[in-house]
């Protein structure tokens, strides 16, 4: 099983509200891994063998400037259902990045995996592929900025740093799930601005009891990872971090 990958496609779409509420086009960063057998474009050198992906690109780039979309997730979809209408494409993996979405965060990003014909479908050569799993729906959400206090050093109790908060929801009914970003991030960033935490892990164990929490604020996610970073912390690395992963209770 192969793979052809077209990485940071730009475009502008309509995925509903701006971060000003407004409904317009915003940029969007798309990257798609087609799942295919090369096995004939190899051997015979012919294009005609192959998904184009220049064909495939123009085609991406039509459909999202010609219609609107009510979110990322249903940008992601109708991309994955146009590459599946090629024959030779198997699956596809495809990662829809807003990086002007939110307010307070750097992007929203939605990684989705379709298969022509269903799950049910899935060929042994495509699984093998997959290391025996479908990989699920995911939301992410990327750096979000907040200064706190965190450290066990003198001048870390004293000075107030720089921290960077992503979070990742596994979703368990795709089509179905609801998560007001925009509330739940205000939340966040107000609990990590009343926080004086000596380690990282405690720092995003809060954050992750926070979310679970917020039931209200969110259905449809199985599991949910955050991801907390100082980038001051050690002079010879871009950043320290811990990741907190955990189930949501049905």
């Amino acid at each position: 099983m192969d793979l052809v990958i077209l990485n940071g496609l730009n475009t502008s779409a309509v995925i509903g509200p701006d971060c000003w509420n407004r409904r317009r086009p915003q940029p969007v960063i798309l990257s798609l891994h087609i799942y295919t057998d090369a096995e004939a474009a190899a051997v015979s050198d012919n294009v005609e063998q192959s998904i184009d992906y220049s064909k495939m690109s123009k085609s991406v780039l039509a459909i999202t400037s010609a219609e609107e979309f009510d979110g990322l997730f249903s940008l992601a979809v109708a991309c994955a259902d146009l590459v599946l209408q090629h024959p030779l494409a198997l699956g596809v993996r495809i990662e829809a990045e807003a990086p002007k979405s939110l307010l307070l965060a750097e992007s929203t990003k939605v990684e989705i995996f379709r298969i022509r014909g269903g799950p049910s479908e899935i060929s042994p050569s495509l699984l093998k592929k997959l290391r025996g799993a479908i990989p699920p729906d995911q939301l992410h959400i990327r750096g979000i900025q907040s200064s706190v206090i965190i450290g066990v050093n003198e001048q870390e109790r004293i000075f107030k740093q720089r921290a960077l908060t992503s979070l990742s929801f596994e979703l368990s009914e795709p089509r179905n799930f609801q998560i007001d970003l925009p509330k739940l991030i205000n939340q966040l960033v107000k609990h990590i601005d009343a926080t004086s935490y000596l380690t990282l892990e405690a720092f995003a164990a809060s954050l992750v009891q926070l979310v679970l929490g917020s039931r209200d604020l969110l259905s449809g996610v199985e599991r949910v990872t955050v991801r907390s970073e100082k980038p001051s912390a050690i002079i010879a690395a871009i950043s320290s971090a811990v990741e907190i992963t955990r189930d949501v209770a049905p």
